[in-house]
């Protein structure tokens, strides 16, 4: 059990319920910090959100609402992984004003997941944030950015077995 408070710190090192007594000033001293800490990191490590393009344009155009909406990215790159169409950003984009933030790559070949890190090195910003046209991350992305806030020396991904294994083999035994 757990009590919050300033208490009388005696506890019985006998008794199996043991209480753990923390101090409610140490407790708003460690989130104050973590504000500071997170506020620091934003600063730090803007963000570029990258959508991979094949086929699903309704999807991409979701995502980059969602995208401007959050505020979080300096910029979003739509990379267009189909020869066979040229993306434009009246067709992505139905706001104006947001315009400025979204740049498109239209590849002239389907480069499959190297996209995202080619995508990533013409970003403007340290870190990139990856969605495929058919991923839906409007109920993770602000936990998993909050996440790479509180520690930006470490990878966070939300994906599935398959995917992040597929991806492992492909970054690390390409044969190219």
């Amino acid at each position: 059990m757990f009590i919050i408070g300033v208490l009388n710190s005696n506890i019985d090192s006998t008794n199996d319920n043991r209480n753990y007594v923390i101090d409610a000033n140490e407790i708003f001293d460690a989130l104050k910090q973590a504000k500071i800490l997170e506020a620091e990191h934003e600063q730090q490590y803007q963000l570029t959100a990258i959508i991979l393009h094949w086929q699903r344009l309704s999807r991409v155009q979701l995502a980059v609402q969602h995208y401007i909406s959050t505020k979080y990215f300096k910029e979003i790159i739509v990379w267009n992984n189909n020869p066979e169409i040229n993306l434009t950003l009246n067709e992505i984009s139905t706001n104006s004003q947001s315009n400025g933030l979204i740049r498109i790559i239209n590849s002239k070949a389907n480069v499959n997941d190297e996209a995202k890190y080619q995508a990533c090195a013409e970003a403007k910003t340290l870190v990139c944030f990856y969605a495929d046209d058919d991923w839906n991350t409007s109920h993770y992305l602000r936990t998993l950015i909050a996440s790479f806030r509180s520690d930006p020396n470490v990878l966070h991904s939300a994906t599935n077995l398959v995917t992040y294994y597929n991806n492992m083999l492909w970054t690390f035994m390409d044969s190219r």
